[in-house]
């Protein structure tokens, strides 16, 4: 049996803080944007692994559109190798969403999301992540200079993201 670097031992730390960065595409009625999350979790078991929530602050930006997203997510990080700290992560987020568009354009709803990602802890502190799915619908109620003009949009993208944090 294959020996662990120590850098590499099990994450031992419940609280994480995270950065990450990359693409939403436009899979139906929405629009391609780069995309900016931060998000502070915490685990149940007081360890790396199993069950946690975290809250998600994630801004897209691009094609004359801002979308702002805010709110809790549910996070399952599943140990595959005993002792080793990488951890492959399903995740479901549910929260409010912003829109801001051109010609005083805007709106408020909410944002469902469906991700799962794989997790590498470094030195039982740091980690870096990939995020090859997203799914992410959204449905926005759309009005005009706050005069009630307007109707809805329900708009579905396909997320990529990669970034990195901290664990304490």
């Amino acid at each position: 049996q294959a020996q662990i670097p120590s850098v590499l031992a099990r994450g031992t730390h419940p609280f994480w803080g995270t950065f990450g960065m990359g693409g939403a595409i436009n899979a139906k009625d929405s629009t391609s944007q780069f995309k900016l999350v931060q998000e502070f979790g915490w685990h149940f078991g007081g360890t790396s692994a199993g069950p946690a929530i975290a809250w998600d602050f994630q801004e897209s930006f691009g094609d004359n559109v801002t979308i702002f997203d805010l709110g809790p997510k549910f996070v399952w990080d599943i140990q595959v190798v005993p002792g080793l700290a990488f951890y492959l992560s399903p995740s479901f987020f549910f929260g409010f969403s912003h829109v801001s568009m051109p010609a005083n354009w805007g709106g408020n709803g909410f944002s469902i999301q469906i991700a799962f990602e794989g997790k590498l802890i470094i030195a039982d502190r740091g980690f870096v992540f990939f995020r090859p799915m997203g799914l992410d619908i959204m449905y926005h109620s759309l009005d005009r200079g706050g005069f009630g003009v307007g109707g809805s949009n329900t708009g579905v993208r396909y997320e990529i993201l990669f970034g990195g944090g901290v664990t304490f």
